[in-house]
């Protein structure tokens, strides 16, 4: 197979599939007849023992034809053999002359006839081919809104196709995703900007109106947004990026320190904090995973509701965290890990990005992040790092 495949390519270095491949089913067909018609040849010439004897000498000089009643008298009738003179064998050199002519004659009609078929079946065959192609060449336009949703067997086309799809349709997502980002990024830094802009005319108007400890004080929070906002971004962006180390981490410790660093926050709203940490190490990046941590508990609390529990459990390499809270649509907990996502009781002062990092950190630790809703109002959050 390898040695006809080498000679293909020799003979039509520049040939398309279609053509190698009903080049291919040619030489098949063409070495099974050949094979087919010697091996007959040789069979017939060599087994049978052959005891021909001509009707000219069976028939005696002395005996007169019989003659047909009715004809007139002077005619006779004998059959005529000259339309079928190539068909007549009185020897063996005849019946294997015969044999190699016919054979020949049926291998070249059937040769003609597979050439033609293997044409067809060959482009029907590879017709998936063009049409990946086409979707392919498509792509790399920078269209991603079409499929080939190929029909027919679940052969290895189909297969290929619905491979193809399937990268389309999450390169579509993550463009789009990245054009949200971006988009989203852009009002989020815009707005602080904005405020800082038009703070600062008011006090270019009349310079002598101006409280500078309220002036300034209204700046450095404005500044202190736009700050944790790019913290956010490079934290997201350090996250995607994938790169964590490999030192173990004990996921107690880092749970403890986190619950104690916000414990303050959650009596500031008069939010009750249980936890259940057991002893739990995993290999990655401490900050990360701090960070995976710190935003867990910190969305817990901005997203409760005041006089709300948090629940807060680690064990076996997973963590889960449960808060009370709002209730949230089933339509909006697929987007919930998205950047800059607004859902009902999001507050004001909150990038968005808390569960984005989240997801982000967990990805590239090969970790699963699963959200769901409480019937009651509020998450159920958990992380599960591979063992």
């Amino acid at each position: 197979m390898r040695t006809g495949s080498r000679l293909l390519r020799l003979l039509a270095p520049n040939a398309s599939a279609r053509l190698r491949l009903t080049m291919a089913f040619t030489l098949l067909v063409t070495a099974v007849g050949a094979a087919i018609v010697i091996s007959i040849y040789l069979v017939m010439t060599y087994v049978p023992t052959y005891r021909i004897r001509s009707t000219e000498s069976d028939v005696s000089p002395s005996e007169e034809p019989f003659a047909p009643t009715g004809l007139t008298e002077g005619t006779t009738t004998r059959p005529s053999t000259d339309s079928v003179a190539f068909l007549s064998v009185a020897t063996e050199t005849d019946i294997l002359r015969t044999l190699l002519t016919t054979s020949l004659i049926v291998f070249a009609a059937v040769l003609l006839v597979g050439v033609f078929c293997s044409w067809i079946v060959a482009g029907r065959v590879l017709r998936p081919v063009e049409q990946i192609t086409e979707a392919a060449r498509r792509a790399s336009s920078g269209s991603l809104d079409h499929r080939i949703e190929l029909t027919g067997p679940n052969d290895e086309f189909r297969r290929l196709a619905e491979t193809f799809d399937d990268m389309l349709e999450r390169l579509d997502r993550s463009f789009e995703a990245q054009k949200r980002f971006a988009a989203n990024a852009s009002h989020e830094l815009r707005t602080p900007l904005a405020t800082t802009q038009a703070i600062l005319d008011v006090a270019l108007l009349d310079p002598s109106r101006v409280e500078v400890e309220s002036f300034c004080t209204k700046l450095r929070e404005t500044n202190s947004r736009n700050i944790a906002m790019v913290e956010a971004l490079l934290a997201l962006s350090d996250a995607r990026a994938g790169t964590t180390a490999g030192e173990r981490v004990e996921l107690d410790d880092v749970a403890r320190e986190v619950i104690d660093t916000a414990r303050a926050d959650a009596e500031a709203r008069g939010i009750d904090v249980h936890s259940a940490v057991l002893g739990s190490s995993v290999t990655g990046d401490p900050a990360l995973i701090r960070m995976l941590i710190g935003n867990l508990v910190a969305n817990a609390i901005r997203y409760n509701v005041t006089g709300g529990h948090i629940w807060i459990t680690v064990s076996g390499g997973r963590i889960r965290v449960e808060n009370t809270g709002v209730p949230v649509a089933d339509d909006d907990l697929a987007r919930l890990s998205e950047p800059f996502f607004r859902s009902a009781g999001r507050i004001a002062g909150s990038h968005g990005l808390g569960l984005a990092l989240v997801d982000a950190i967990a990805t590239g630790h090969g970790a699963h992040l699963d959200i769901s809703a409480r019937d009651t109002g509020g998450l159920v959050v958990e992380v599960g790092f591979p063992r």
